[in-house]
Formats: structure tokens, sequence, C-alpha cells
């Protein structure tokens, strides 16, 4: 879990795969955390490799819980 803007809250979380994934068929808001769905994900630096970051934009999600 990451707080990339350093408010406290999650904002991100980077997912690992076993195989690498197609990007174009990844479904950012299936992904869900304390609730709330991710809303949009980055490739990192690789295009359909095994690692992607999903991003949350809300501020509800405290680090500490």
């Amino acid at each position: 879990l990451l707080d990339l803007d350093g408010d406290g809250a999650i904002d991100a979380a980077d997912l690992v795969f076993s195989e690498d994934i197609d990007d174009s068929t990844f479904n950012a808001g299936q992904w869900t955390f304390s609730g709330n769905a991710a809303t949009s994900y980055s490739t990192l630096s690789t295009a359909d490799d095994d690692t992607v970051r999903i991003i949350y934009d809300t501020d509800n999600m405290d680090v500490d819980k």
C-alpha cells in the first residue's frame, strides 16, 4: 500500500502477478480496498509485464488503519 502524496491516506497499491498480464485487459475498478474501488492504473515503466499500480482517488483510507 502506498501513500504517494504523503497525506497519511492510501493512494495506490502495487500488484505483482505470477505471470505477465496484458494491460489492455486490466480493469482497475475490479480491485477494491476497504470498500473503495480503484479508479485508474499505471503500467509503471514496462507495459504488459507482471506489475501494475492501482490508483485510488479517495482520501478516506488512512495508512494507520
